[in-house]
């Protein structure tokens, strides 16, 4: 491949968000690196087998990350339009499919009913968390039983 990306380590931003994470394209064989996001939001940038598209995690839009892709010279695009977000995205090997994860209430049936428990948790005043059992915690973030993880 003659090109490569990177995504920085979360770089502190004072005035706004906490961490700026974009995505990168530099070459192989050394060169200038090129910031191909500014959103601030972007990150787990994927090539499609035909290295034409990428396909990106990015928290730009909404309140969770949905997948976008962006074409040679073109601008971002979203994929998914989920209100449980997206994350972990995988190409099919033909280049025609994406795979992603998606953080979901096992007991929710549809996205409707996901969203719905989501804007009742959202409006409860009560933001404690209960541990029931050990290992709940991994550094800076905990599962809410629903597959998402909450910072």
């Amino acid at each position: 491949m003659e090109n490569g990306w990177r995504t920085p380590t979360a770089v502190p931003d004072m005035e706004g968000e906490p961490n700026a994470s974009n995505i990168w394209l530099v070459a192989t064989s050394g060169g200038e690196a090129i910031q191909l996001t500014q959103s601030g939001k972007d990150s787990s940038p994927v090539w499609s087998p035909m290295e034409k598209t990428i396909a990106f995690v990015s928290g730009r839009t909404r309140r969770f990350a949905g997948v976008f892709a962006f074409d040679e010279g073109g601008e971002p695009h979203p994929l998914t339009k989920l209100s449980t977000g997206a994350d972990l995205v995988k190409w099919s090997p033909d280049g025609k499919m994406i795979a992603f994860t998606s953080g979901v209430y096992p007991e929710c049936k549809d996205e409707r009913v996901q969203q719905k428990k989501d804007e009742e948790k959202e409006k409860n005043k009560v933001k404690a968390h209960v541990a029931e059992a050990l290992l709940y915690r991994h550094w800076t973030h905990w599962n809410e039983g629903s597959g998402r993880t909450c910072l």
